[in-house]
């Protein structure tokens, strides 16, 4: 798979492209075939899955009630964060697209009353948090 900066194209592994016409991959990763995009949430996932038990103690050293998962993708992290703590609330900002995925995700979960998402390209604004904790992944 080849992936340009500026207006992506992805190179199918039967020789086949696929243009398409986003500034970077993340606005359109919702939109990506699905073979392409669970190869990419797979090559995502890899690594950080590893980190979630020995970051989790770290997070929630100070007790936050708290926190704004900036670019929090499929919810994945917050979802584990809320499984590691029963009271935080978590808000995740990210753009439209997976944003959505997160929604559903959150939703299959049961955290709907714990983890909301914001669609933001965080880009374009300037924003002010009243969090206790940020983390940009």
């Amino acid at each position: 798979m080849n992936l340009s900066v500026y207006g992506v194209k992805v190179l199918l592994e039967d020789g086949l492209s696929l243009e398409m016409v986003w500034d970077t991959v993340y606005i359109g990763l919702s939109e990506l075939p699905e073979k392409i995009k669970k190869s990419w949430f797979d090559f995502d996932h890899f690594y950080s899955d590893y980190t979630f038990p020995e970051i989790m103690p770290i997070l929630f050293d100070n007790n936050p009630k708290s926190f704004l998962d900036v670019r929090g993708n499929t919810g994945k992290f917050s979802m584990q964060c809320a499984k590691y703590d029963p009271n935080v609330k978590i808000t995740i900002l990210d753009l439209p697209g997976q944003a959505n995925v997160a929604r559903k995700n959150i939703a299959e979960a049961g955290f709907e009353d714990r983890i909301s998402a914001i669609d933001s390209n965080l880009l374009d604004i300037q924003f002010r948090s009243q969090k206790e904790m940020i983390l940009y992944g």
